[in-house]
């Protein structure tokens, strides 16, 4: 526990002065694109035009604006400041944002022993995700604590919920399966009070830029369908990595989808924490994600802590693969950085392989126990005998 905690003290640092700090670093955070928007300009045609040669760059490092321009304006209040300024406020704010996480966790889904909670906290901390969030200025931990409080707020402030889960919904890939949760506690109105946040602020971008809804709007579809990579576990991902036929993953999808849609509308009453646990690994199977998204997984690691029914078969994969994604997997992209050698390349190769295995078992065993899918009534795998 002590070696864990001092582990977790060197993270923090690690992550927080990177990102704050580093000339070369915050190298994700969207302040250029939102800077720009700030400024009357549009983002996504600079981009667009940089990409056809007729600009120099107009954004620093990677910040190519693939987020929709309503959600930019999020981001104003840090795009008001200098460069320097924003790195170190956004670096301080993923640590307040970090804070809240956990804050609302312990209100909604309890853990009784507080060791377990500090535990949970250092294992997440300590982790590569997280870290590469702070040290990369990236918006994970920004989208998932408003996430969490729009779920604090959904009984209480319908109002304050939707506008809450609208800011969420900057980083929509991980949001939009995630606000699945709404739809199934039949929270229809904070969806409904969301969306038209978003309306009203893509209509206020139009004004604001003196140009038509469908000109930025189609420039963000076209720098976040090019301005992106191949991921890690994501259905995409997989079929490009290992250079399978295209209609694999359109049948994929298809089936996911027709999962959650199962899921969601089913009769019976599971585990609230269960359910965003299941929407999380939705998530990062329905779009492209790179390791600092893998924060999402708090969800799971959380109901491991809170919930005592699980199986030590389902447990020990959980476990198993927030190590390999969170520790272990950093660990041979340093070798693979510093070092060219072949062994490292297939022993990465083999994580990647081992991750994505046990990434669709324990999805498809949460699946089966929010349905009753299984052998019996309850799942062999999920539960304790």
């Amino acid at each position: 526990m002590i070696l864990m905690f001092l582990f977790s003290l060197i993270s923090v640092y690690v992550g927080f002065t990177s990102g704050a700090f580093k000339d070369n670093r915050s190298q994700d955070y969207q302040w250029g694109p939102s800077k720009a928007l700030l400024e009357h300009q549009n983002p996504f045609k600079q981009w667009i035009d940089y990409k056809d040669g007729k600009i120099d760059k107009p954004f620093m490092m990677s910040q190519a604006p693939n987020y929709p321009a309503s959600a930019y304006i999020f981001l104003w209040p840090y795009a008001s400041l200098d460069w320097e300024s924003a790195k170190l406020s956004w670096a301080i704010s993923n640590l307040i944002f970090t804070v809240m996480i956990f804050f609302w966790l312990k209100i909604l889904f309890p853990i009784k022993r507080i060791d377990l909670q500090v535990f949970a906290v250092m294992i997440f901390i300590g982790g590569a995700s997280w870290r590469t969030v702070l040290g990369n200025g990236q918006h994970s931990l920004f989208v998932i604590a408003f996430f969490i409080w729009a779920i604090v707020f959904a009984n209480k402030s319908k109002l304050i919920s939707g506008l809450l889960l609208s800011i969420a919904w900057f980083k929509y890939t991980i949001t939009f399966p995630l606000s699945l949760f709404f739809l199934y506690k039949k929270n229809y109105n904070v969806l409904l009070i969301s969306t038209v946040i978003h309306i009203i602020l893509t209509l206020f971008v139009s004004y604001w830029i003196d140009q038509p809804v469908t000109q930025f709007f189609l420039g963000h579809v076209q720098v976040a369908t090019t301005a992106t990579g191949i991921g890690d576990i994501d259905i995409i991902g997989i079929v490009q990595r290992y250079e399978l036929p295209s209609f694999i993953a359109v049948v994929l999808g298809l089936i996911l989808l027709a999962m959650v849609t199962r899921v969601i509308y089913q009769k019976k009453e599971p585990n609230d924490l269960l359910i965003i646990s299941f929407l999380s690994f939705v998530s990062l199977a329905l779009f492209f994600h790179l390791a600092y998204d893998f924060v999402v997984l708090i969800f799971p690691l959380w109901l491991l802590f809170s919930v005592k029914k699980f199986s030590k078969l389902f447990k020990g994969l959980l476990i198993g693969l927030i190590i390999l994604k969170w520790y272990l997997m950093s660990v041979t992209n340093i070798f693979l950085i510093k070092l060219e050698y072949t062994m490292f390349s297939s022993l990465e190769n083999l994580f990647v392989l081992s991750i994505i295995i046990i990434y669709y078992v324990i999805l498809i065993s949460m699946y089966r126990e929010l349905t009753n899918t299984g052998k019996t009534q309850i799942n062999r795998l999920v539960h304790k005998k």
